[in-house]
Parts: C-alpha cells; structure tokens; sequence
C-alpha cells in the first residue's frame, strides 16, 4: 500500500498513546451475531484477545472504548474480513495471532498467507512477523533464505532489532558473504544506535566485535562492505526520521467564562496509513 496520503486526525483534549510492547486492555463495541457477514467496519480499532499466557506477544497495540467485548472467534472473523477488505493492519494480527498459537505446518500455513498479504498491501510490520514465521521450528524445519529476505525487508522498515538477528544469522552461516554481510549488519546496527543515542547494549557490534570481525575481512571486501552498511543506513535513518513521534498542533481553543475550556489539536500520524 505505502499510501503516500498522510491520515488527518483531529480530536479535543488530544490524548497520545504511544505503545511499545505492553498489552492494550479496552473494550469493544457490541458485535452482531455474525461480525464477518455483516462486512467490515473502518470506525474503530481493534482489540487483541488476551486469554492467559498470550500477552501481547508481537507489540501490536489497538485499543477500542465502549461496548462488549468481541469473542476471539469474532475478533478473527472481523480481521480476515477486513484482510479481504484490503486492510493490511488486519492481515498483520491475524498473521501474528495465528502464528503465536501454531500448533500444525497449516497454521503456519494459514498466518504466511495472512501475512504475505499484509506485506503486498504496504504492512511496515508483516516483514518481521514473516521472519519470525520462517524461523519457527513448529514449522518444520527453519527457511534461511526466508528468514534472510525478511529480516533484510524489516531492517529498512526501522527495526534495528532484525539487524542484531542478521548479526547472528550470519555468525552461524555458510553462505559464502557469510562474514562480509555480518560485518555489514554489525556496522548498520552500530551507526543506528549511534545515530539514535541508545543507550541498551551493543551486544556483538561494540568497537572490539567490530574490530575482530574486520580481522577476517580483505580490504575489497571491508570496503564494499562499509559502503553497503552505509546506504542501508541511511534508508533506515530515513524512514525512522519520517515516522517519529508525531507532535500535536493546536488549532483552536476557548473557554466558557472560567467554568470550562478546551484546547483542540490536529495530528498527522503518517505511521497509520502504513500500519492500516
């Protein structure tokens, strides 16, 4: 999708959610006895079922106010609906909700499918749950081509964890660039935590990691390598400039001779026509 349109969002008393990994509890409007024949409806976001041990296990946040509660074979219903409806969001948590709970080859079947749509459709988060699908052993046995590609497509899409699993993923390979795309990976995930002042760990690409790894480099190939890491980086930088934090502006404002006031603020928050 990558809708280049940017979603308009204004609202009074704006108040921000910003999620990160923490499970949204809310509650969802009444469902008719068949959500999936009834089409789908863009009004709302959507809650994840939440039975006990499931947490949210792929940080994918959406909150809902007022109303009952969805069963979760409702809740699945409204998102295969709206998967077919053209909603890439949607695609993403069932992929995620289906592969969390894969029991057989055909749930992971069944969460691929999801999942690939949602990428089609410009999903910024289907690229990693694909890589964690490739990489499931109740899958069968583990897809490195699969899991290369995806966590490479995550990278871009400002997911410097995917990074750090690249790292590893080349640190245990065969591949015959083996040792030149670590290093490659190394020097992306050490410009991104520099550019962006994090503050966690640099677990296996500190000054010493890289260092070593450029022990068993050639010349030709550190160079190549650094002008690889460098252009990947600067995409990554790019993209996670674009969709930070957005900042409210404030339009409007007023009072009601002391009793009451209001301050209304628009948001552009680019980041949801990627995620919807």
């Amino acid at each position: 999708m990558y809708d280049a349109r940017p979603m308009q969002t204004q609202a009074i008393l704006l108040a921000a959610f910003v999620a990160a990994s923490t499970t949204a509890i809310a509650q969802a409007p009444a469902a008719p006895a068949n959500p999936a024949s009834a089409g789908p409806s863009f009004s709302l976001s959507d809650d994840i079922p939440n039975p006990e041990g499931y947490g949210d296990a792929y940080s994918l946040d959406e909150i809902r106010f007022g109303g009952k509660s969805y069963t979760e074979e409702e809740q699945v219903a409204r998102w295969q609906a709206e998967l077919a409806a053209g909603r890439a969001r949607a695609g993403v948590l069932f992929g995620a909700y289906t592969a969390y709970r894969a029991l057989t080859p055909s749930d992971c079947d069944a969460a691929r499918t999801a999942l690939t749509k949602a990428d089609e459709l410009g999903s910024d988060q289907a690229a990693w749950q694909l890589a964690q699908l490739a990489g499931n052993a109740t899958c069968g046995n583990v897809d490195r081509a699969q899991l290369e590609r995806w966590l490479k497509k995550a990278v871009t899409l400002d997911y410097p964890r995917a990074a750090a699993d690249l790292i590893l993923f080349y640190a245990n390979g065969t591949e015959p660039n083996a040792k030149v795309q670590q290093y490659v990976y190394a020097r992306v995930a050490a410009g991104y935590w520099e550019a962006n002042k994090l503050t966690v760990p640099r677990e296996g690409f500190d000054a010493p990691a890289l260092q070593e790894m450029e022990k068993g480099l050639s010349a030709a190939d550190r160079s190549r390598a650094e002008a690889e890491a460098a252009s990947i980086l600067a995409t990554l930088q790019k993209r996670h400039q674009r969709f930070g934090i957005a900042q409210p502006v404030e339009f409007a404002r007023g009072d009601a001779g002391g009793k009451a006031s209001f301050v209304g603020y628009t948001v552009d928050y680019r980041h949801e026509c990627q995620w919807n």
